[in-house]
This record gives structure tokens, C-alpha cells and sequence, in this order.
């Protein structure tokens, strides 16, 4: 049966249906963590990141603010 019928034949089902995949969606996003850090989205031994980590140390580096 194509989409276009399912939809009109059984409006109901398909409002329903949506409805309650939309509830359990939203029962699960108060679990998700963004983390818009920029250091994190490397891994720990990328070289970039561990030069980023050694020229913090040498100049005592602290939460840089770019505006």
C-alpha cells in the first residue's frame, strides 16, 4: 500500500503513530550532553592537540574568549 493511502485511509493511526514516537524521542533528550568545547573534539594523543596542551603549560594559558 503506498504512503499517499496509508495516510488517507487511516489518519488516526498515522497521527497517533507519530505522536508517540515524538514522546519517546522527547523522553530521551533530557539525556543528551553537548560538548561544543573545541579541545574535546580531538582525541587526546592527536598531535595537534597535545602541541595546543604543551604551548598552554609554557605560557600558563587560561579559557581563551574569541569574539
Amino acid at each position: 500500500m503506498p504512503l499517499i493511502e496509508t495516510i488517507t485511509k487511516k489518519p488516526k493511526t498515522v497521527v497517533f503513530s507519530v505522536l508517540f514516537v515524538t514522546l519517546i524521542v522527547a523522553a530521551f533528550i533530557v539525556k543528551i550532553k553537548i560538548d561544543t568545547d573545541p579541545e574535546n573534539m580531538l582525541p587526546s594523543d592527536q598531535p595537534d592537540r597535545v602541541f595546543h596542551n604543551q604551548v598552554k603549560q609554557a605560557f600558563q594559558l587560561h579559557d581563551a574568549m574569541v569574539v
